[in-house]
C-alpha cells in the first residue's frame, strides 16, 4: 500500500513531487506502468483534505490561496509525470518486443498500457487492445489458447511471480507469428495476484531458423544414409561378362533390396551375362531375406542375366530351400 504520508509530502514540497510519488507507486505496484494514475489519484485525495482543514481553521481568502498553490503543485506534478511517461513510451518503443499490463487475470481483465510497438509487431495498435477485455487472447493462434489459459491460471493459482511462455499469435494479415512472454505478477500482501506485466517477444526469425537447421540436418542425414548404402553394396567388375556383389555382415530385407536396385541398372549398363552375388560375410539370413534374394535373382534373369549366390551356409541353404 502507497502511505498517506507520502502523498502529504508531494503536496507541500516541490522536490518531493517529481520524486517521492513515482517511488511509493513503484514500491507498491513494481512498475512504472500506473504510476501516473495512481500518483494523481493519491494527490488530489491529499489536497482535498488539505483544503478542507486550511479552509476550517484560515480565513476564505488564506484558503483560496492555499488551493491555488495546490492547484500549481499538481500541475506541476501532473507535468512531471507525463513528461516521465512520455518517457517511457519512446524507451518501450525501441525495444524488440510488445510491453503490456493488466489489472487482474491477463485474459479477461482490460489492458490498461500497451507499448506502440503492438501495431508494428501483431499489426493491431493499442487502442484495439485497450478496447476489449481479453484483447491478447484473441490474437492467440487456436490451438494453441487451451494449453496457455491453464499455465496461466496455474500461475495464478499458485505463489509463482515470474516465468516465460511460447506459444502463436496471428497477425493482423493472418500471419503467424512465434513468440515469447517474459511475464510478472504482482501481488498483494495477502498474496493475491492482482496485475500482470508482459513483455512479448517475437521470435518468429529465430523458430525459422532452427526449422531451416533442422531440415537440413534431416537431409544430410537422408544422404549420410544413402551414401552408407552405397558404400555397403559395392558393385565389382570382374570380367567383360561378369559382376560381382559381395554382402557382408548383417543383412535384412531393406539392404537387399537396396542391393537389388543397384545391382539391376548397372547390369544394363554394363551387358553383364552373369551376376555374383557373395553372401560368405553374412551369418544368418531369415525368411524375409532369403525372399528377397529369391526375388532379385528372378529379376536378374528377367534382364537375361544369370545369378550365382555364393558363400553359402547351411543355415543359409535351408532358410532358401524353404522358399
Amino acid at each position: 500500500m502507497i502511505r498517506a504520508a507520502s502523498t502529504r509530502n508531494i503536496v507541500l514540497d516541490g522536490t518531493l513531487a517529481c520524486t517521492s510519488a513515482p517511488n511509493a507507486a513503484r514500491s507498491a505496484t513494481g512498475s512504472t506502468f500506473g504510476i501516473r494514475h495512481v500518483t494523481l489519484h493519491l494527490v488530489h485525495v491529499s489536497v482535498q483534505l488539505i483544503y478542507t482543514r486550511n479552509v476550517s481553521t484560515n480565513s476564505p481568502d488564506d484558503g483560496q490561496a492555499e488551493r491555488e498553490r495546490l492547484l500549481h503543485r499538481i500541475h506541476t506534478l501532473e507535468s512531471a509525470l507525463e513528461y516521465e511517461r512520455e518517457r517511457f513510451d519512446l524507451f518501450a518503443a525501441t525495444l524488440p518486443g510488445i510491453s503490456w499490463e493488466v489489472w487482474g487475470f491477463p485474459f479477461t481483465g482490460l489492458v490498461n498500457y500497451v507499448s506502440a510497438s503492438a501495431l508494428d509487431i501483431c499489426g493491431y495498435p493499442p487502442e484495439d487492445w485497450q478496447r476489449r477485455p481479453g484483447f491478447y487472447l484473441e490474437l492467440v493462434h487456436a490451438d494453441d489458447r487451451h494449453d496457455l489459459v491453464a499455465r496461466v491460471e496455474r500461475a495464478f493459482a499458485t505463489d509463482e511471480q515470474s516465468g516465460t511462455l511460447d506459444h502463436r499469435l496471428v497477425h493482423a494479415t493472418g500471419k503467424v507469428l512465434h513468440v515469447q512472454v517474459r511475464y510478472l505478477i504482482l501481488r498483494g500482501e495477502d498474496g493475491r495476484p492482482f496485475a500482470w506485466q508482459a513483455f512479448t517477444l517475437d521470435v518468429t526469425p529465430l523458430r525459422e531458423a532452427e526449422a531451416a537447421r533442422d531440415g537440413m540436418q534431416d537431409a544430410l542425414i537422408r544422404q549420410q544414409a544413402a551414401l552408407l548404402d552405397q558404400l555397403s553394396t559395392p558393385l565389382l567388375p570382374i570380367h567383360d561378362q561378369i559382376v560381382v556383389l559381395p554382402l557382408i555382415g548383417r543383412v535384412d530385407k531393406s539392404r537387399v533390396e537396396q542391393a537389388t536396385e543397384v545391382l539391376l541398372p548397372r547390369l544394363v549398363e554394363s551387358r553383364a551375362r552373369f551376376a555374383i552375388i557373395d553372401i560368405t560375410g553374412v551369418p544368418s539370413l531369415d525368411a524375409s531375406v532369403a525372399a528377397a534374394l529369391l526375388s532379385c535373382a528372378r529379376a536378374t534373369r528377367m534382364l537375361g542375366v544369370e545369378l550365382l549366390i555364393t558363400g553359402i551356409r547351411p543355415a543359409v541353404a535351408h532358410a532358401l530351400r524353404s522358399r
